[in-house]
């Protein structure tokens, strides 16, 4: 419960120098951080969503709704990434909406994105992703937005035999930080494309060659799952999610996945 007297609010700008690059194409003209629209006062969702499109022609907004803060409201891009703006429009942030009541911290945001995750995780494919099953009877499962240049990715990788062994399978999607036509996508195309994508996965996360993909052979599956990470707000790899949407962190000991999914 939100208490006006003891509840305070921040917002946690989530940009860094890696992300921006791959965000440019979806928030184009928007300044990241803190912003200023040349709009008019006004009141209403429907007022809010057309004074951003007007302002900001080259976004896409998805849904606006309001907050448990009075005069703030959520606004979704198309892309996933959500902003928050006041209710004259006149203002907006780009990050997370933090709750502090007494001595708990709650990331308003990000519980909402976990309540629109399953959904989300369960529209992946086997088919389309690189599938690490688990040895034996299955424990559980986790979803691993991965890039094959990220050093944490790959030290991630070196845990998923331990991982597989503790009955935990490792489904992979991909998430080139650089973008799909960065060096890095072109590589996971390659990855995605091969005939056994567990042995490119690892030959690619083990700085080796992997076979280059017949040109019959799209992105397009690295494109969805990238714009699919973006609405999961995803901001960096590797990005782990158990099945139920929650978003579980970065590189850890198998150990510490496998006491979140098998201990709760």
């Amino acid at each position: 419960m939100f208490k006006a007297r003891s509840t305070f609010w921040l917002w946690r700008a989530k940009f860094t120098m890696k992300g921006i690059k791959m965000k440019r194409h979806y928030l184009a003209s928007v300044c990241f951080g803190f912003g200023v629209l040349a709009t008019n006062v006004f009141a209403g969702e429907a007022e809010i969503k057309a004074s951003l499109e007007a302002s900001l022609p080259r976004v896409q907004i998805q849904s606006v709704a309001p907050t448990a803060v009075k005069d703030i409201y959520q606004v979704v891009l198309s892309s996933g990434q959500v902003l928050h703006t006041t209710a004259d429009g006149k203002h907006f942030f780009a990050g997370d909406l933090i709750s502090l009541e007494g001595n708990k911290i709650a990331n308003v945001t990000e519980e909402w994105r976990a309540k629109n995750r399953v959904e989300a995780l369960h529209s992946l494919k086997d088919k389309d992703l690189v599938v690490f099953p688990a040895k034996g009877a299955e424990k559980g499962e986790l979803y691993v937005f991965t890039d094959v240049t990220c050093g944490y990715c790959i030290k991630f990788h070196s845990e998923v035999p331990e991982l597989n062994r503790q009955g935990i399978t490792v489904k992979y999607a991909a998430w080139p930080r650089a973008g799909v036509s960065s060096d890095a996508g072109n590589t996971m195309r390659d990855v995605w494309c091969a005939a056994d994508r567990q042995t490119a996965m690892t030959n690619a996360k083990s700085h080796k060659a992997v076979e280059h993909a017949k040109d019959s052979c799209t992105d397009q599956v690295i494109a969805d799952q990238v714009k699919l990470g973006f609405a999961l707000g995803v901001n960096g790899t590797p990005a782990v999610f158990d099945k139920n949407g929650q978003k579980l962190g970065g590189y850890a000991p198998a150990d510490v996945f496998v006491k979140a999914l098998t201990q709760r």
